[in-house]
């Protein structure tokens, strides 16, 4: 399970302290297999209150991520997807930012674009991970197409043409080791 503490709130007391009041959503690490049982699995993480449901998105190992969110998306209501995570060698930095801007489109704030280097997904092709200087640049690039803002790629400015406006879709780095925890 995964939980966050969002919407804190201080609250002084009378002495010099200072509380914090915190809801604390959780979450739960779904695969993408076996598609009745993951649908299943989303509408009971919803009636239970669950806020994220996160899926694992390495295509060797398990069914594709994407297809089967958009389709979970279609049958709940409320729940949080977000993809745990995506990475920019086994697709390419725009597909997962096109996806995500799709997702935002037809669910808004419902979708959060988890990226990293490259683990499982990567490994499993006898690949390596994405250099982090690299990884921050790619990051950037991402954040600034999900704003509408249009990127330089390899001297040509694109941009996701079927938008303009900022999709607030939050995106995400998971990282390890202390070069990659200061992106």
């Amino acid at each position: 399970m995964i939980s966050s503490l969002e919407g804190c709130q201080k609250k002084s007391i009378f002495f010099s302290g200072i509380v914090r009041e915190c809801i604390m959503k959780i979450g739960a690490q779904l695969l993408v297999q076996e598609y009745p049982e993951f649908l299943e699995t989303a509408k009971a993480l919803e009636k239970n209150d669950y806020a994220y449901a996160w899926v694992v998105d390495s295509q060797m190992l398990w069914e594709d991520a994407y297809v089967y969110v958009a389709l979970a998306m279609q049958e709940t209501n409320n729940l949080i997807f977000g993809s745990a995570v995506s990475n920019p060698v086994t697709k390419h930095y725009t597909v997962p930012t096109s996806a995500a801007a799709t997702l935002a489109g037809l669910y808004p704030g419902r979708w959060i674009l988890g990226m990293g280097r490259g683990d499982s997904a990567v490994r499993t092709l006898g690949m390596k991970p994405v250099k982090t200087a690299d990884m921050e640049i790619i990051l950037g690039k991402m954040q600034d197409l999900l704003h509408g803002k249009p990127v330089d790629e390899a001297g040509s400015e694109i941009r996701l043409r079927f938008t303009d406006q900022d999709l607030k879709v939050p995106l995400c780095y998971a990282a390890t080791g202390p070069r990659n925890l200061k992106i």
